[in-house]
């Protein structure tokens, strides 16, 4: 109990969240100091594609990003505290699609079906009868997804990331280096 120390703040899990910018938030030293609230809207951006770029296991589309960025602006024109308008982005992040589910691929590389005698040689799916799904080829994040996610149960390192950003986890040798380090 008792004031916090100053060389303890701001916490690890305050950085992840809000990094060391001080916005929003009355300084140990000088509490009465006004906020500049023209910051607001370049820095929420600016900390929410930060907070997405560590929390997501893949790049988000931009039409995403700015639909989430939308909502925290919302919330700070509606009078909004600045760290409970982050909050409500991130959390509306964390239960996004994107950060919840492992994407599937969202083209289905297949091949028409092709009678033999008469006969289908495949049954009908949820597709239809024109592709066969199991054709379907996994991008590089969704490599470093699956495997990192069935070997530590948890996101991709950023190593990992990095050799998906690069396009280099098809690669036998990196795939296989990669699955001794997890």
């Amino acid at each position: 109990e008792g004031p916090i120390a100053p060389e303890l703040w701001p916490p690890p899990s305050h950085r992840v969240l809000f990094d060391d910018s001080g916005i929003g938030f009355q300084p140990v030293d000088a509490p009465n100091k006004p906020d500049r609230q023209d910051a607001y809207p370049t820095e929420a951006k600016r900390l929410f594609r930060r907070f997405v770029k560590i929390a997501a296991r893949e790049p988000v589309p931009e039409d995403a990003l700015l639909r989430f960025e939308q909502l925290i602006l919302k919330r700070l024109e509606q009078g909004s505290p600045f760290p409970e308008a982050m909050l409500t982005g991130y959390k509306a992040f964390l239960c996004s699609s994107h950060f919840l589910y492992l994407r599937e691929p969202s083209t289905v590389v297949g091949r028409p079906f092709q009678a033999v005698d008469n006969k289908v040689n495949a049954s009908d799916g949820p597709e239809g009868p024109y592709y066969e799904p199991n054709n379907t080829r996994l991008d590089h994040y969704a490599i470093a997804s699956r495997l990192s996610h069935f070997l530590t149960n948890t996101r991709p390192d950023p190593s990992l990331m990095e050799l998906a950003a690069s396009g280099k986890l098809r690669d036998a040798d990196t795939l296989r280096s990669e699955t001794d380090r997890l």
